[in-house]
């Protein structure tokens, strides 16, 4: 008995040594955390000037509306690239929704497939982008075209197999439809209106909007749609504004905007989905 209880006692020794050595852990670890949030906390005040001149700067390029020399041929090769992508996109999407969700959810979760579609291949295509655009090779051009070509296919499988327990009231707008505009009116308003800013983003918004609104009165123009048409209007908008202002003859790959045009039609569509579908 005498040697069960010296056992007894020395777990309880070792038992409450460990506890003493997990609380003085829990407490560095605690006062790390603090001073890791203090450390961001000074940063981010010191970075909020820097933040407040480029979010006013960012506003000035989105608003400016002065004559400028713009490059159209640039503008229509980044947007009906673009153009393509969607619909290559909308094609598997909707493959992946009617027919590859059964064999996808053996595979996958739908969280893992949320995950994945909206934060991990998106960093890695943007990684991906931003490497190979630092050689300004015409190979590298046609290896980020196809590149974001493979992107917009798995991105189609994966968010087909997402948002295939939602439906909208009608069919939704085809996102492809206004980086095409924007890619075929570009060519043409120049050679008619050289340097006019202005005309461009009027003919090429207005126009795209207006083309979205007709084909909505015969597929169903309710709530969802619009809003998406919204959407849609505004990534180009605000990306043909930062392509105008930041492309010049030194310029040689705009991937960067097609895949923001991409990506961010992608994140739209999955928010009204999820707000506005209905589960099926």
């Amino acid at each position: 008995m005498e040697s069960l209880k010296k056992l007894l006692q020395q777990y309880k020794t070792e038992i409450l040594d460990d506890y003493t050595l997990l609380c003085i852990q829990a407490r560095l670890i605690r006062i790390e955390i603090d001073n890791q949030i203090k450390h961001y906390h000074q940063r981010l005040k010191k970075l909020q000037p820097q933040m407040h001149g480029k979010k006013s700067q960012l506003l000035s390029v989105i608003t400016n509306v002065t004559p400028v020399r713009y490059d159209a041929e640039k503008i229509m090769h980044t947007y009906m690239w673009t153009a393509l992508l969607l619909l290559i996109h909308a094609i598997f999407s909707t493959l992946s929704a009617y027919l590859f969700s059964v064999l996808i959810r053996q595979i996958i979760s739908g969280f893992i497939a949320a995950i994945s579609a909206y934060v991990i291949l998106p960093l890695i295509t943007y990684h991906y982008i931003n490497k190979l655009s630092m050689s300004k090779y015409a190979w590298n051009d046609m290896i980020l075209r196809h590149g974001l070509l493979a992107f917009a296919i798995i991105e189609g499988l994966l968010t087909g197999y997402i948002l295939s327990n939602r439906t909208l009231q009608s069919l939704p707008p085809l996102a492809a439809l206004t980086p095409c505009f924007i890619g075929i009116i570009a060519p043409v308003l120049q050679s008619t209106a050289t340097n006019e800013r202005s005309s461009l983003l009027l003919v090429a918004v207005a126009g795209s909007f207006s083309s979205h609104l007709l084909i909505g009165m015969f597929a169903g123009l309710v709530f969802p749609y619009l809003l998406l048409v919204i959407f849609y209007t505004t990534i180009a908008f605000v990306t043909l504004q930062l392509l105008i202002a930041n492309i010049d003859e030194n310029v040689t790959f705009t991937h960067i905007y097609q895949f923001a045009i991409f990506y961010f039609s992608l994140l739209v569509e999955s928010i009204v989905y999820k707000l506005f579908g209905t589960k099926l």
